[in-house]
C-alpha cells in the first residue's frame, strides 16, 4: 500500500496579499531608465510581481512551502521535528499557484483602493539596516482572493490530521506574500479534500 498522499486545497484570503517577489528584474544587472527617485518609485510594482500573459496573478510554489513550514512550527512547536520531516516530504504538484485576480491596466490609478479587487498599496517602510524609510509600491489583493492547488506527502512522515492542522495555522497565523509580520496575507481554508488511491498513484509516478 503505498504511503503517498494527495489533497487538494482552496484557500481564501481574510486579509489583503501584498506582492513583493524578489526576482531578478527587482535589481537588474543591465541600467535601465530610472522612474521616480531612490526610496521612492511608483513603478515599483512592476519589477516584484508576477502575473501570466493575461495579467493573472501567481506565485511560486516555493511560497506555499515556506508558509506550511511556518504553520508546522507554530501548530506543533520546533521540538517535534514536523517542519523539518514536512520539508522532506511535501512536494507542491503545481508549479505556479494561480490566484483568481488580474491586474488591472490602470492599476496606478488605483492607490490604496482596499474596495477593489487588485490596488497598488502605497505605505512607508523602514529598513532593518540603515532604518531609513522608504515609500514602497506593491500589488496587493484585497480580501476574498482565492486559489486552489494540489499538495503531495509522505504519511509515515506527516499524518493527514497533521497536514490538516498545519494547513489551517500556516493560514490563520503566517499568511502569504509580503507583509505577513503585520498580518498581511492570512486566509481561511475553505477545501482540504483527500483524492483516491488510484489518482495519488497517477500523480506520483510523473512527480517523484
Amino acid at each position: 500500500m503505498s504511503n503517498i498522499i494527495r489533497a487538494t486545497v482552496t484557500i481564501r484570503g481574510t486579509r489583503p496579499m501584498l506582492i513583493h517577489h524578489f526576482g531578478p528584474d527587482a535589481i537588474p544587472l543591465e541600467r535601465r531608465e530610472r522612474t521616480g527617485v531612490a526610496g521612492h518609485d511608483p513603478e515599483e510594482w512592476k519589477r516584484t510581481v508576477l502575473m501570466t500573459a493575461d495579467r493573472q496573478v501567481y506565485v511560486p510554489s516555493e511560497y506555499i512551502l515556506a508558509n506550511f513550514r511556518g504553520g508546522a512550527k507554530i501548530a506543533f512547536g520546533s521540538r517535534g521535528g514536523h517542519a523539518t520531516r514536512l520539508a522532506a516530504c511535501l512536494l507542491v504538484y503545481d508549479e505556479h499557484i494561480l490566484f483568481n485576480r488580474f491586474v488591472p491596466e490602470n492599476i496606478n490609478e488605483l492607490i490604496n483602493r482596499i474596495d477593489d479587487d487588485v490596488y497598488l498599496d502605497v505605505r512607508g517602510v523602514k529598513q532593518p539596516i540603515t532604518k531609513a524609510r522608504n515609500i514602497r509600491y506593491r500589488v496587493a489583493l484585497s480580501a476574498g482572493w482565492q486559489s486552489t492547488f494540489t499538495i503531495i506527502w509522505d504519511k509515515t512522515l506527516i499524518s493527514r490530521d497533521e497536514m490538516h492542522s498545519i494547513v489551517i495555522h500556516s493560514g490563520q497565523f503566517v499568511g502569504l506574500g509580503d507583509g505577513r509580520n503585520i498580518g498581511f496575507g492570512r486566509y481561511s481554508v475553505e477545501v482540504f479534500d483527500f483524492l483516491g488511491k488510484e489518482e495519488v498513484s497517477d500523480a506520483t509516478s510523473s512527480t517523484m
